[in-house]
């Protein structure tokens, strides 16, 4: 299907094309459409709305600057910012992931629990204490690194089945 696009200057473009954020038409194949947990694309792909299911998890999603951590001059983290690691706890309904994000300067820390948020919430601020008493008895070092935290925030986890389709025709 050829489409045709009038734009602000009152000319027509024909073929395929979208017009961008610079106002200008742009060749294409495909647009790709990148769907969230509330998308009302992929109700269109699909051609009916599908819920996303509670796992029954949260986290407790945080950043950590390079800085907070080289001040506590710990042995074992301040020589650990050189290297590109992730580190990973496991313990009774809980586990925590800690690893770097581009160019070392921020560092990302997900602890997950069992969800304790109300059943129409997705994300809530965390109350940071409560937080940290969750891991009172896990690894010093993760208990080191919760030394930078001051605010958090909770995340429901979701999963969604299976989709039927991941195409519409030519939408």
């Amino acid at each position: 299907h050829d489409l045709s696009v009038k734009i602000s200057s009152g000319k027509i473009c024909t073929g395929d094309v979208v017009v961008g954020a610079d106002g200008k038409p742009h060749p294409i194949d495909v647009i790709m459409c990148f769907l969230g947990l509330r998308s009302g694309v992929r109700d269109y792909v699909l051609g009916y709305h599908v819920d996303p299911e509670p796992t029954g998890d949260m986290a407790y999603r945080m950043t950590i600057l390079r800085e907070q951590i080289e001040q506590l001059n710990d042995p074992y983290w301040t020589p650990s910012l050189q290297k590109d690691i992730s580190r990973n706890w496991w313990g009774p309904e809980s586990h925590a992931v800690f690893y770097p994000l581009p160019n070392k300067t921020v560092w990302n820390l997900v602890l997950l629990r069992p969800d304790d948020l109300p059943a129409d919430t997705m994300t809530a601020t965390a109350d940071v204490v409560e937080m940290k008493k969750c891991f009172e008895g896990w690894d010093p070092m993760l208990k080191v690194l919760l030394k930078c935290v001051d605010s958090s925030l909770k995340w429901k986890i979701y999963h969604m089945l299976e989709l039927d389709t991941w195409t519409k025709n030519s939408v």
